[in-house]
């Protein structure tokens, strides 16, 4: 009987070290973070999480890079937590525009290209941005540097997306945001698509 119970205990030492010790807990997504199938990006994309709102992670493991994975309870899959705190402070994020804003939302747009495999983007600033470009970017022999300027907006209100209707031939094309942030220092994001699973890559550059 007590070798029993010492291998339920054992047992149960194990399950919570796999869990996490601060597991289960509530982490607040916004819709367009990714779920994958297993606790890393080798792993097939699954779909966005889709609504806004607060997630049970029942679950914790950390990849080869470091970085850390939550499992949601629904079973749907895993989202990265390393990069939410990563895009945390930047001054803007970017999804795919979803029906719902598309159809009652308020958002500037800008339709770069009118075709049959056009894609909207959604650009959403986080404080109010100035002299925003949307750009077309293009690989210079110090980097990306814009190629093309699409428009031009005075000013980009804080949680007012700007919905980019934009075509992606590949995972080479690339489009861009530069603006003025609240401190005065001009930045760029760039947005592409990845090869590997079909999801948006927003990323800064510098």
């Amino acid at each position: 009987m007590k070798r029993l119970i010492l291998l339920l205990c054992i047992a149960m030492l194990c399950c919570a070290s796999a869990l996490g010790e601060n597991t289960p807990y509530r982490q607040r997504l916004e819709a367009d973070v990714s779920i994958y199938s297993g606790p890393g990006e080798e792993y097939d994309f699954v779909r966005p999480v889709g609504e806004k709102g607060i997630y049970t992670i029942v679950e914790e493991r950390t990849d080869d890079w470091g970085y850390r994975w939550g499992r949601l309870k629904s079973g749907a899959g895993w989202v990265n937590l390393t990069a939410l705190n990563e895009d945390a402070d930047a001054p803007i994020r970017a999804y795919f525009a979803p029906e719902k804003l598309l159809k009652d939302g308020v958002y500037h747009q800008y339709l770069v290209e009118n075709s049959e495999y056009l894609v909207r983007i959604a650009i959403q600033p986080r404080e109010n941005l100035r002299f925003a470009q949307l750009i077309r970017l293009e690989w210079l022999e110090e980097g990306l540097g814009a190629a093309e300027v699409y428009c031009t907006f005075n000013e980009l209100e804080k949680d007012i997306p700007l919905v980019a209707g934009v075509v992606f031939y590949g995972d080479m094309t690339t489009y861009g945001l530069s603006f003025m942030d609240e401190k005065g220092d001009m930045r760029c994001f760039a947005f592409s698509i990845s090869g590997k699973d079909g999801s948006l890559i927003a990323e800064e550059i510098k």
